[in-house]
């Protein structure tokens, strides 16, 4: 593509992430002024392949800034302004757009690793209810149903949670309230 997008900081232990962009495949970079909080440490920045426009960016912890704001934020300008995205699901470690749909990002969230921790949430929490369809969840069934079908679950979740978090910024383009 000819515009491409790098996240950077200043040094590998800083917090002080910084969006770059080239209009010439790299040859040349420029720093984008843009909102973004201080004290981010960048993770990944991901381009919407069909719009270079809309960009995604992960912020969170590392081996070297513990201490750094975890986030998924979205620009569809080019970076100069961002808005904080999917902040009802707590703290998105990674996120990736579906390659044959761009317009679904995937995420992986901090916290659920146990099926016990996933009925909870999905009792207790708006998202995790969204997700679940008003079905009632038995921490045994999820528990059985993630040893048997492990990649059936994992894709399910990721396209539940992809869902929610395009709903959530449709809601929030709207200024609609759930």
């Amino acid at each position: 593509p000819e515009i491409v997008y790098a996240g950077s900081s200043v040094s590998y232990d800083a917090r002080d992430g910084h969006v770059f962009r080239s209009g010439d495949r790299g040859l040349t970079w420029r720093a984008i002024r843009s909102d973004l909080p201080s004290g981010l440490r960048i993770l990944k920045l991901v381009v919407d392949p069909n719009n270079p426009r809309r960009l995604y960016l992960v912020a969170g912890v590392d081996l070297f800034t513990p201490g750094a704001a975890q986030a998924l934020f979205r620009s569809v300008n080019g970076g100069v302004a961002w808005v904080r995205v999917g902040e009802a699901l707590g703290a998105i470690m990674d996120m990736d757009l579906d390659p044959g749909t761009p317009r679904v990002l995937y995420a992986t969230v901090e916290g659920v690793g146990s099926a016990r921790a996933l009925a909870r949430l999905c009792e207790e929490h708006d998202a995790y209810r969204w997700l679940c369809g008003g079905v009632a969840v038995n921490y045994h069934t999820l528990a059985d149903f993630r040893v048997g079908p492990g990649e059936y679950l994992d894709e399910v979740l990721t396209t539940s949670v992809a869902a929610l978090i395009a709903e959530l910024h449709r809601m929030r383009a709207g200024n609609v309230r759930g």
